[in-house]
């Protein structure tokens, strides 16, 4: 996706992602004071990078896999919808929330919209060649990306409101049309 000029992502190959991924969220973590002065010297603003931004972006991110899914299921004759699959994320997402004290509701409401926003991006694939397998390599890299969600939103709650402005939702441009953003930031008030 395309950041915000004072954001730095980081792009992992799927095959490292789940040794990278975390590892690299962890440094941006403990340098968050260092970063926020490089920020104010380079770009004129300290803007520290709050949770929920971090939550965004690891939708935007989960986001992002959903061409290569997309592809997947058209190359190999599969619908766009699995309810049984969207069933078992569900469940899960459900009770590692309640593992972590969140409140399941919510969090398997935003996983629902979640799957809804990703069935709209991978309906818009063509076909294309070769690719990640879905079960090999982009289902366990999803299921990475929610377990992060999930301690993302441990470490967020509660959300104040408005920490979804439209800026933080920057991420989530390239794979959404306005008024599922604003979908988006209303399941977090």
């Amino acid at each position: 996706c395309e950041p915000a000029r004072d954001r730095k992502v980081w792009w992992v190959a799927p095959a490292r992602e789940a040794e990278l991924g975390p590892a690299l969220d962890a440094f941006s973590r403990a340098r968050e004071p260092e970063l926020a002065k490089l920020r104010e010297r380079w770009f004129g603003v300290a803007r520290p990078l709050a949770e929920a931004d971090r939550l965004i972006d690891l939708i935007a991110r989960r986001l992002a896999y959903m061409p290569a899914v997309g592809a997947w299921k058209r190359t190999n004759g599969r619908p766009i919808a699995d309810p049984a699959q969207e069933a078992r994320v569900l469940a899960d997402v459900a009770a590692r929330a309640q593992a972590l004290g969140i409140e399941a509701g919510p969090v398997r409401e935003l996983f629902a919209l979640e799957i809804e926003l990703a069935k709209r991006v991978q309906s818009r694939v063509v076909l294309a060649p070769g690719g990640l397998d879905l079960s090999t390599q982009l289902r366990p890299a999803l299921a990475e990306l929610a377990e992060r969600q999930l301690e993302s939103l441990s470490l967020a709650r509660p959300l104040a409101p408005g920490a979804l402005e439209n800026a933080t939702l920057e991420p989530l441009r390239e794979w959404l049309e306005p008024a599922a953003s604003c979908a988006l930031s209303v399941s977090f008030a």
